[in-house]
């Protein structure tokens, strides 16, 4: 029997209302494609001591941060996250930097965080896309100073 081409679950904005739960199949989004842009979203600041990992990154760029981070500069803790496939990365640099470094605390938090896409079209008479999906992220903190141990990542 044929298998069902993939469905993707996506948001039309039109002017004051949203349409939802819309299903295109593959070749439609592709199609689509050409005659959208994605909308570049500005990048946020981030904290001095919070390092977010890649999947195809080098570990020892994260773990030369961290320890300086953790060591030169006067911050108490550092917050290693990813999310994804770099989970299994998030682990390795923290293992890394435990080793390290000794005498660290660890807290471990597991977050679902929604990635909102936006896309304007190029064409007029087209409407306002979003996309959006959930991603798994990990958070390990890491400090020189106890954390708070009822927590359940202790």
């Amino acid at each position: 029997p044929k298998t069902p081409k993939p469905q993707f679950q996506i948001q039309i904005i039109r002017s004051h209302y949203f349409l939802l739960n819309t299903l295109i199949s593959k070749d439609q989004i592709f199609k689509m494609a050409e005659k959208y842009v994605k909308v570049k979203k500005e990048e946020e600041k981030l904290p001095s001591n919070l390092i977010r990992v890649r999947k195809n990154q080098r570990l020892g760029n994260y773990l030369r941060r961290a320890i300086e981070v953790l060591v030169t500069s006067n911050e108490d803790s550092v917050k290693v996250t990813g999310l994804d496939k770099a989970i299994e990365v998030v682990v390795q640099v923290a293992e890394l930097i435990k080793h390290k470094v000794k005498g660290l605390y660890q807290l471990n938090t597991i977050q679902t965080l929604t990635i909102v896409d936006d896309y304007e079209p190029i064409e007029e008479g087209l409407d306002h896309l979003t996309f959006s999906r959930n991603s798994l992220m990990l958070v390990i903190e890491l400090s020189k100073t106890p954390l708070d141990n009822s927590n359940v990542g202790y």
